[in-house]
């Protein structure tokens, strides 16, 4: 298994009610590329407010 870091993008709502949109990485396990994206499309059951982006191999805190 190989280690893959995925940028997502998805609505958040602050204490005042306001939306906003945030960043974040989502890390997972799969041998290839798509089995990762695929891995990151079920964790967040296919919200559509969510968006994933760059995905980098490892395991990361932020991508660039």
């Amino acid at each position: 298994m190989k280690k893959w870091t995925i940028q997502v993008t998805y609505d958040r709502v602050d204490d005042n009610n306001k939306k906003h949109r945030a960043r974040t990485v989502f890390q997972t396990e799969a041998e290839t590329l798509s089995e990762a994206y695929k891995n990151a499309d079920e964790a967040f059951n296919g919200r559509p407010d969510v968006k994933l982006g760059a995905i980098l191999p490892g395991h990361h805190t932020m991508v660039p």
